[in-house]
C-alpha cells in the first residue's frame, strides 16, 4: 500500500520546473536569448513587435516595439538571467519566468509599461494596473494590442 500511494503522491507532484541560465541579448521585449539551446519567451507577457508603431496624443507616430525593445536591452541586456522553463511553444521557444538578481524580469517589465499580460493570463494584472493607471511606458500612448497587431499582420499577407 505504501508503494501504491508514493507512486500517486510522485505523479501528483508538479515537475520541477528546467533552469536556464545565461548572458542576455535581448531579441525583443518578451524574448531574450541567454546562450540556451532555444530563444527564451517571457511566460505570461507580451509585447510590441519590434516595427509595431504607436501614436501620441498629437498623433506622433512612434516605433513603439523599438522602444520597449531598446528599453529592456538598457535594462537587461548583458546581465545575468536565470529562466524557469514551464512549456516550450510551437516555435520552440522556451515559455519561461526569468529573474535577474531576484528581480522578477517578467513582472518588471509589465510594470514599467514595456509588456502587457498575455492574452487570458492574469500573473501580471497588478502590474499592468498600475502601469496602465499613471500610463506608464507604452500605456501613455495609444497602440494596438501587440496580438491583435500581429493578427493583422497575418490577414495582410493572406490577402496578398
Amino acid at each position: 500500500m505504501f508503494i501504491i500511494c508514493s507512486i500517486f503522491l510522485m505523479l501528483a507532484a508538479p515537475a520541477k520546473a528546467e533552469i536556464l541560465t545565461g548572458t542576455i541579448r535581448v531579441i525583443d521585449a518578451d524574448t531574450f536569448d541567454i546562450g540556451a539551446p532555444t530563444n527564451i519567451r517571457l511566460l505570461g507577457i507580451d509585447a510590441a513587435e519590434n516595427d509595431q508603431t504607436c501614436h501620441d496624443a498629437a498623433g506622433t507616430i512612434l516605433r513603439c516595439g523599438a522602444l520597449a525593445t531598446d528599453a529592456t536591452r538598457r535594462l537587461y541586456g548583458g546581465r545575468r538571467a536565470h529562466c524557469a522553463v514551464q512549456a516550450y511553444d510551437r516555435y520552440g521557444r522556451a515559455l519561461a519566468a526569468c529573474s535577474v538578481s531576484g528581480k522578477d524580469v517578467n513582472g518588471d517589465l509589465v510594470r514599467r509599461g514595456f509588456a502587457r499580460t498575455y492574452r487570458d493570463d492574469r500573473t501580471y494584472l497588478d502590474e499592468q494596473s498600475e502601469a496602465v493607471r499613471v500610463a506608464r511606458g507604452l500605456w501613455a500612448f495609444e497602440m494596438i494590442d501587440p496580438a491583435d497587431w500581429r493578427a493583422g499582420k497575418r490577414r495582410a499577407r493572406a490577402t496578398d
